[in-house]
């Protein structure tokens, strides 16, 4: 006859052991994300730059369609 009570207390000590296991690792992904939040929030800010839209300098204008491939109605 199977001895339930070994298989029961084996099951249970490997589940609170995982559990355990499982704990530790969150806590440590939970550190690791609040250390890179940290880092994130304390650099400094990126210098932006705003581009003009109708810049003369070079440039060409922008089309939606290349010629002669529609994008206007014939009539």
């Amino acid at each position: 006859m199977p001895n339930y009570k070994e298989m029961y207390l084996k099951m249970m000590r490997a589940s609170e052991k995982a559990l355990r296991q499982m704990e530790a690792a969150s806590s440590e992904l939970i550190a690791a994300q609040r250390a890179c939040e940290e880092l994130y929030l304390s650099a400094p800010e990126p210098e932006l730059k705003v581009l003009p839209l109708d810049s003369k300098e070079g440039s060409t204008p922008l089309k939606a369609f290349p010629s002669g491939e529609g994008g206007s109605p014939k009539g």
